[in-house]
């Protein structure tokens, strides 16, 4: 077997000094070292462009003895209520007798970070609103907490009904704090709308991008959930009704995990559980789709 470790260049040697790099290298040494029939690895999609330059080659040709794919997916295809573009590489392997594969398509639509999706929502297209995800939290105020206690409200939607179903209470829907001075400002900004809204004078600052202080707007979808989602100068992370950041509970909703799933920890640490996950919902579609296709190949009789 090759051993790609041997032909890291420099400029691979130095990306390799981040930890998270360094998952990224160990991942694909595992799965060498195992070969599984399947390998599914998710990164942002500029991963994609780093994993040929770390190894001076095509990601093709990092899994020797697999046929390897990738694809750039939304998970608002999949019905999750966010926008998240994310790389997969998929390698399966060559024993198994499949020269080509495709990757599951979803049954929602494409939505883009340009568009308006509130505005979007008025045009038929299919996707999960902010609304249907988290409509049925109860209302919090800065500072307030709703934790560990029964749900006040039922569930409106189909995707807050199957969010709930096997819990036994709501957890981790707890409101960070911020300054009077801080929520008289943010209390301007209407729903998907943000700082640049702002009058003259009255914004945050004008080096801030498009989405700081931005507020979700219920019709539309959210944007992608980072390990930051608390801070409201990070992204759209304000709540469209509350004058408030979204909670833990909120952006878990958006990531589409269940509510039975409870975050320990530090509230930072569950930021980063919650921001850094590949939604599940999505981690459902690939593993039923690539699922199939091996157990096809097993049922054939091929790769045992």
């Amino acid at each position: 077997m090759r051993d790609w470790r041997h032909r890291l260049s420099l400029k691979g040697k130095r990306w390799l000094e981040d930890n998270r790099n360094r998952l990224f290298a160990r991942f694909i040494e595992l799965a060498q070292d195992l070969q599984p029939k399947c390998v599914i690895l998710e990164n942002v999609p500029t991963a994609l462009t780093a994993f040929a330059e770390l190894f001076n080659e095509q990601v093709e040709n990092v899994f020797p003895g697999y046929t390897v794919r990738t694809a750039v997916l939304n998970a608002s295809q999949f019905g999750i209520p966010q926008i998240r573009r994310r790389a997969f590489v998929v390698a399966l392997r060559e024993d198994l007798g499949i020269s080509n594969f495709e990757f599951p398509s979803g049954d929602y639509d494409v939505l883009d970070v340009g568009r308006d999706s509130h505005t979007d929502a008025k045009s038929g297209l299919r996707f999960v609103s902010v609304e249907d995800a988290i409509g049925d939290l109860p209302e919090l105020k800065a500072g307030g907490s709703f934790d560990g206690t029964r749900y006040p409200h039922e569930p409106n939607t189909t995707y807050q009904h199957e969010r709930r179903e096997g819990a036994i209470a709501l957890f981790n829907h707890a409101a960070r704090a911020h300054s009077l001075k801080f929520l008289e400002k943010i209390a301007d900004i209407q729903p998907g709308q943000g700082n640049a809204q702002l009058p003259d004078g009255e914004r945050f600052s004008d080096n801030y991008f498009s989405q700081a202080y931005a507020r979700l707007h219920p019709q539309g979808i959210g944007f992608t959930i980072t390990a930051n989602f608390r801070n409201p100068g990070s992204g759209r992370f304000t709540h469209y009704r509350d004058n408030r950041s979204i909670t833990v509970r909120e952006a878990a909703r958006l990531q589409s995990f269940d509510d039975r799933f409870i975050f320990h920890g530090h509230v930072c640490e569950q930021e980063r559980h919650v921001g850094n996950a590949v939604p599940p919902l999505l981690a459902a579609a690939l593993a039923r789709h690539f699922g199939a296709i091996v157990a096809k190949a097993l049922h054939q009789g091929v790769g045992s």
